[in-house]
């Protein structure tokens, strides 16, 4: 009967632990893991011509209709935009100019991709002989576009009022979103571009950035986007207390509020990282927590060609986009993002899609 009552006992207190959004693992962690288990997938991105049609490519590409139709969100076959972005199969490339000393093997662990591999695409006979001057085309890696796919099960949304990750259906509506400012450069270079084309956007500014940039806050408040909440220093919320958690987002909603007058009602935890305690903990504080459904890996692909491949093949109605409008230095550059947002706009645009702020995507409030 002892032996009873202690398997009991030991099943209410498994019950009892806190569980965290992505099963002990971080959206990080997650990425990590799907980039070294998941296959190559070679995609590259095409530009509409003048008299190009769905068919016209599905033959130029070796494809098939239905295969173009299913990697980017068409949803007008008949209307394609010169100038569109669409995703097909093939290889992104980048060009690189032997210069006087190279060695194709350093060239191969420069781009991080297979000597041999490199060797067969750019048919090098001998491996040892490179012509200072000639040019090789670099075969780029990145994560298959299919790892985007599925984040809405990621998230026990059903069981969290105050939890989401995409909006509805029914409606053709998208939220851009931008994570990890303000900065000195590229939200401002972000903001240029979206007033451009007079879209509204959410900014999730970080807390501690807020104090150094307060001129750009404003002006992305004054120009009617979004601001929401990222906590105060992007620490990862599941090696926080609840003490630490309630500073984080209160010092930031305070930050916020000396600049703009309001208080932040949304918050989207950094590494997208979240235990059920903290989602508790944050509806508490009348906090609407809010992910994504497609990822950008802007932080990790720096190629406006990969961009596109990453977002359009998972862009639906609904979706939440995530992207970064902050850099850390010269080795984390956006350069690539200022480059590719132009083209996703106009892409999605052509294709009927409206942009939204998250709120007004979930309707749920941006301030208290």
């Amino acid at each position: 009967m002892k032996g009873h009552n202690l398997i009991l006992l030991v099943i209410i207190a498994l019950l009892l632990l806190p569980t965290t959004i992505f099963a002990e693992e971080t959206q990080l962690e997650v990425q990590e893991k799907e980039i070294e288990e998941a296959e190559e997938e070679y995609l590259q991105v095409y530009r509409v011509e003048s008299g190009d049609n769905l068919y016209s490519l599905a033959s130029e590409f070796e494809t098939s209709i239905d295969e173009l139709i299913s990697l980017n969100p068409i949803e007008k076959p008949d209307h394609l935009l010169e100038g569109q972005v669409m995703v097909v199969p093939g290889r992104v490339t980048e060009e690189y100019t032997i210069e006087s000393g190279d060695t194709l093997s350093q060239i191969a662990e420069d781009y991080e991709v297979d000597m041999d591999m490199l060797a067969e695409y750019n048919n090098l006979k001998d491996e040892d002989i490179l012509i200072s001057g000639q040019t090789l085309e670099i075969p780029l890696t990145h994560p298959s576009y299919e790892m985007n796919d599925g984040y809405s099960n990621w998230y026990p949304q059903n069981n969290w009022e105050n939890l989401y990750n995409f909006g509805e259906e029914a409606d053709k509506q998208i939220a851009l979103t931008f994570d990890d400012g303000p900065d000195d450069y590229y939200t401002d270079e972000v903001l240029d571009i979206l007033d451009e084309y007079q879209i509204p956007s959410t900014f999730y500014f970080v807390g501690n950035q807020i104090e150094n940039y307060p001129e750009v806050v404003e002006r992305t408040d004054s120009e009617g986007h979004e601001i929401g909440n990222h906590s105060w220093d992007h620490s990862n919320f599941l090696d926080l207390e609840s003490e630490e958690i309630e500073e984080q987002v209160l010092k930031t909603e305070e930050a916020i509020k000396e600049i703009t007058g309001n208080r932040t009602a949304t918050f989207r935890p950094p590494y997208g990282a979240l235990d059920t305690q903290g989602i508790a903990q944050l509806a508490e504080m009348d906090y609407n927590v809010i992910n994504w459904s497609v990822d950008s890996w802007d932080w990790l692909d720096k190629h406006p060609d990969l961009f596109h491949i990453n977002v359009l093949p998972n862009v639906d109605s609904g979706s939440i986009i995530l992207m970064h409008s902050y850099s850390s230095g010269e080795d984390d550059n956006r350069d690539h993002l200022l480059e590719a947002l132009p083209e996703l706009i106009e892409t999605l645009k052509s294709q009927g899609y409206e942009f939204v702020t998250v709120s007004e995507l979930l309707n749920v409030n941006s301030y208290k």
